[in-house]
C-alpha cells in the first residue's frame, strides 16, 4: 500500500480476532514509529508493549475508552523531565501531547501496513496505567494504541466535502 491508500483505509478498530500479534512485529512497528518528528527534537517517548491478556484486562478496568480486550496494547508515555530539559516548561503542558499523537498515528499506519487494526485511546486513568506499566514519576502515559487482527472489515469512510473544512487564505464561516 502506498501512503495515500494507508491514510484512506485507516480506521479505528475495536473488534479483534483472538489471535496473537508477534512481539517481533510489534517491536518493528514501534521502532519505525519513533522516526516521527518531535517538538524541539525532544524525543522523550517511552513505549511499553503489552501482550499479556491479564495485564490488558487490568488496564481495561481503568480505561472507559477501551470497551474491548485487544491482543496487544502499546502505552505511549512521555518523560516530562527530559521534555522540559529539551523544550522548556511548555513541553510538559503542551508538546508532549503532540509528540504522543504523532507517534500513535505512525503506529496506526504501520499496523495497517501489516494488515493489523488499531485504535488510539486517550480515555484512561493515567495514574493507574502508569502503575501497571511501571513508569517512573517523570513518565506520563499520554495515549494508548490497541493492535490486533480485525475481526470485521471496517466500513468505508465517507469523506466530508472539503469546502466545509479547507479554506484558502482566510476562514469563512458557513
Amino acid at each position: 500500500m502506498d501512503i495515500k491508500d494507508l491514510i484512506i483505509e485507516r480506521r479505528s478498530i475495536r473488534k479483534y480476532k483472538d489471535e496473537d500479534v508477534s512481539t517481533d512485529l510489534l517491536f518493528e512497528i514501534t521502532s519505525l514509529a519513533l522516526n516521527a518528528p518531535s517538538a524541539s527534537n525532544m524525543k522523550a517517548w517511552q513505549l511499553v508493549i503489552i501482550t499479556e491478556k491479564e495485564k490488558i484486562e487490568k488496564i481495561k478496568r481503568f480505561s472507559p475508552g477501551m470497551g474491548f480486550i485487544p491482543p496487544a496494547l502499546i502505552v505511549i508515555g512521555i518523560d516530562k523531565k527530559k521534555a522540559a530539559e529539551k523544550a522548556g516548561e511548555i513541553a510538559s503542558k503542551e508538546f508532549i501531547y503532540y509528540d504522543a499523537a504523532i507517534v500513535s498515528y505512525n503506529i496506526s499506519l504501520l499496523a495497517l501496513e501489516y494488515l493489523l487494526g488499531s485504535c488510539i485511546m486517550a480515555s484512561f486513568n493515567r495514574q493507574a496505567v502508569a502503575k501497571f506499566v511501571n513508569f517512573s514519576e517523570e513518565v506520563c502515559p499520554v495515549l494508548m494504541v490497541s493492535i490486533g487482527y480485525p475481526s470485521v472489515e471496517p466500513t468505508k469512510r465517507i469523506t466530508k466535502d472539503r469546502s466545509e473544512s479547507i479554506f484558502l487564505q482566510n476562514y469563512e464561516s458557513r
